[in-house]
């Protein structure tokens, strides 16, 4: 397989992870599991991340990784703004919390403020592959979603 299918194919996972984890979410928080909720808006921005970094030619296997090049590579050059990386860093706190401490309570409201960071990461991340005119037609199912997180489910 050439670089570019190599990297197409990096590119289709990472998105279909992240779109799975965005409908993971909606299902999550209509079931009322608010917990895996925001887990799940943690791998949706996760998967998001490594998505732009991957388009932009860097790999990261860990969480810490790809925390410490979304910060090399973006925040502190000024392609994204310092929220985009306060909200990522606070998503990765919100899930350890809500996965590993049964004592934090995580409620309706912890789970809005999940979404709302998810949706900052996401929209810095969309206009990130769109400067960098990522073909879109690989990432149609991922735009989508994207577009559409954060709204009412409508069930």
């Amino acid at each position: 397989m050439s670089d570019d299918g190599l990297l197409a194919e990096v590119l289709r996972g990472e998105a279909e992870l992240a779109t799975d984890a965005m409908r993971a979410f909606r299902a999550e928080v209509d079931a009322g599991a608010y917990r895996r909720a925001v887990s799940s808006a943690y791998y949706t921005a996760f998967h998001a991340v490594r998505l732009l970094l991957a388009a932009s030619g860097f790999e990261a296997h860990t969480h810490d990784g790809v925390q410490a090049l979304l910060h090399a590579h973006f925040i502190r050059p000024g392609a994204l703004p310092t929220q985009v990386a306060k909200d990522f860093g606070a998503l990765r706190f919100q899930r350890s919390a809500a996965d590993y401490d049964a004592s934090v309570p995580v409620d309706r409201e912890s789970v809005r403020e999940a979404e709302a960071r998810t949706m900052g990461v996401l929209a810095g991340v969309v206009e990130q592959l769109r400067q960098r005119r990522v073909d879109p037609a690989d990432l149609s199912e991922f735009l989508t979603t994207a577009r559409e997180f954060g709204q009412p489910s409508g069930r």
